[in-house]
This record gives C-alpha cells, structure tokens and sequence, in this order.
C-alpha cells in the first residue's frame, strides 16, 4: 500500500485569479486577512500574498490609467495649440492667451517647471548626529528646563499683572466708599 500524502492538489492560475477577486472584495468590505483566510479556508500567508499581488495589479492599473489620461491630455492641448496658431501669428491676444495657457499646463505635465530642490544643511542637526546618547540626553533636558523656566515666567508674569488689576480695582472701590 502507498503512504499517503498530505500535499495540497495543484490549483490553477484562473482558480488563483478567482480567489484573488474574492480577497479583494472582502478587503474593499474592511475584512481582516484572519477573516478572510478562515471564509477562503487558506492559510494567512496566502492571504498576505494575494492582497499583496492585487495590490500591485491595481498600482499597475493605475499608473496606466494615469498614462492614457496624460497622453489624451497632451493630445488635446497639441490640437489646441495648433489651432490657435494662426492667430498667434496674427497677434491676437485671445489666441495667444489660450496658446499660452496650453503650454503652460503641458510643461506642468511633462515636470519642465519643477522647483529646484535645495539641500539645506543643519549645522545644529549635524552637531546632533555627532553627538553620543548621553550628550544628547544632556541636550534635551536642559531644552526643557529652558522651556520650564520660560512657562514659569509666563506664569508668574501674567500673575503679577492680574494682581495689579486686582489692586487696581480694590483701591477704587476704596475711594468710591469713602465717596459715599
């Protein structure tokens, strides 16, 4: 008699692409991966795997999306450049108005008016990656008592000028009594 075998029967890629459809529409219904796994009766490695390949699909779907809108976008403003050249050519302030605006957005759309990125240097943030743990910790704690003591001031500062008011505002009923 042959042993058995406990290895799991080949599945095929359309069973796969199924499975994924129905991992997908549980995930988009806010089920979690232990959820799933237990309804699809998979492990949670399957689960992770198959979110992880949709995932991906529909990053794919997206850029391609994203790239037709594009190209049709770049074709429109082309057939809008084009027909509003004969009036650039004329000088016409509408027509080179519009032509102007078309261009303006394909260079938005091909990134030729990108900011410039500068790289700033932190001569305080460089001094901190030099520093040891200890040092750092040193630095930190005297930043808060700084900051303590500055609260503190705050505090007794708006403390001194309620008492004034305060003061202030006893003496004249002092003199409104001695009025009366």
């Amino acid at each position: 008699m042959a042993p058995k075998t406990n290895h799991p029967k080949k599945i095929t890629a359309a069973q796969i692409r199924e499975r994924r459809k129905k991992v997908a529409f549980l995930l988009l219904a806010r089920h979690t991966y232990r959820d799933i796994a237990r309804q699809l009766k998979v492990s949670l490695g399957t689960i992770a795997s198959d979110v992880e390949a949709t995932m991906e699909e529909w990053r794919s779907e997206s850029v391609a999306a994203i790239d037709k809108a594009k190209e049709l976008d770049l074709r429109h403003i082309a057939k809008i450049v084009q027909s509003q050249y004969p009036g650039v050519v004329r000088g016409e302030i509408p027509a080179c108005d519009m032509t102007l605006k078309a261009l303006t957005r394909r260079a938005k759309m091909y990134g030729y008016d990108a900011p410039e990125q500068l790289h700033v240097v932190d001569d305080k943030l460089t001094e901190i990656e030099q520093m040891t743990q200890e040092e750092v910790d040193a630095e930190i704690n005297k930043l808060m008592a700084e900051r303590l003591q500055e609260q503190n001031a705050a505090r007794n500062h708006r403390a001194k000028a309620t008492g004034q008011q305060a003061g202030k505002t006893a003496g004249a009923r002092k003199k409104t009594a001695c009025k009366k």
